[in-house]
């Protein structure tokens, strides 16, 4: 263990060796622009949640018009719609399908882009919705 410390000054500092001419010119290539505006990384936090857990079809369309609506109004970029994953439901995950296709047919106006959510924000029982700019 002594041998380490012993010929740790021997190591060069990473900073002082360094010759600014074998760094790669970055002045000759523009960095890239990133488009995708980080919404659908897990590490990302949405704008707004809506928690539809509870909710009937119709409570469910009508808080997900009013989001909606609010999203687009207010400038969001994001917003993460948690539907639940149907487990304690007979027919399955009913308010996701009935929730995604309303988003489909009627947000186009204001939504450009509606996908499962990472599974640090609900996986397959929610939805993430990126508004339009």
């Amino acid at each position: 263990m002594d041998q380490i410390f012993t010929s740790i000054g021997e190591i060069p500092d990473k900073e002082e060796d360094s010759d600014p001419s074998l760094l790669p010119d970055q002045k000759s290539k523009p960095a890239k622009i990133k488009t995708s505006r980080k919404a659908f990384q897990s590490h990302t936090a949405p704008d707004e949640t809506l928690d539809l857990h509870g909710k009937n079809r119709q409570e469910a369309l009508m808080l997900v018009e009013n989001y909606v609506h609010y999203g687009a109004l207010h400038g969001l970029d994001s917003l993460l719609i948690v539907t639940g994953k149907g487990n304690r439901s007979q027919a399955g995950p009913v308010l996701k399908q009935t929730v995604e296709q309303w988003l489909l047919k009627n947000g186009k106006k204001y939504i450009a882009q509606v996908r499962e959510a990472p599974p640090r924000w609900g996986g397959s029982g929610a939805l993430w919705v990126i508004f339009r700019r």
